[in-house]
């Protein structure tokens, strides 16, 4: 079965620092699935992967355990904040063979290294 975690962290690097990923784990229960996502965060802390460098607490929000998927999909995790959005890194598929999963990046890479606005996808 396909399990979906859903994680903030906290840590500190030359200042506080938050954030959330997400995980993905094929296991038999969600107690498996517990087990498989913190072996792979183990092995990639261990590893020294620059993705969870500063990170110094993990938090599980959730896990979804996909049962099937249906035709027209469905929204797995939503966050809110109020306010304005502070300076961000975002990072898809870090160190993902791409035999596993692909990343289609819809935002031109100009505007990912500047700070122009990217266009909404939708709007209502």
């Amino acid at each position: 079965m396909l399990y979906m975690g859903f994680f903030s962290f906290d840590g500190f690097e030359d200042k506080p620092n938050h954030g959330y990923f997400t995980c993905v784990v094929n296991a038999d229960t969600v107690d498996d699935s517990l087990a498989r996502f913190q072996h792979l965060l183990e092995n990639m802390k261990k590893a020294n992967d620059h993705t969870l460098a500063d990170v110094a607490n993990i938090y599980l929000d959730a896990v979804i355990e996909v049962k099937k998927m249906p035709s027209e999909g469905f929204l797995a995790h939503m966050i809110t904040r109020e306010g304005e959005l502070d300076n961000s890194i975002s990072v898809v598929l870090p160190h993902v063979d791409d035999t596993c999963a692909q990343a289609f990046t819809m935002a031109p890479e100009e505007t990912a290294a500047t700070d122009e606005e990217m266009e909404p996808f939708m709007s209502f």
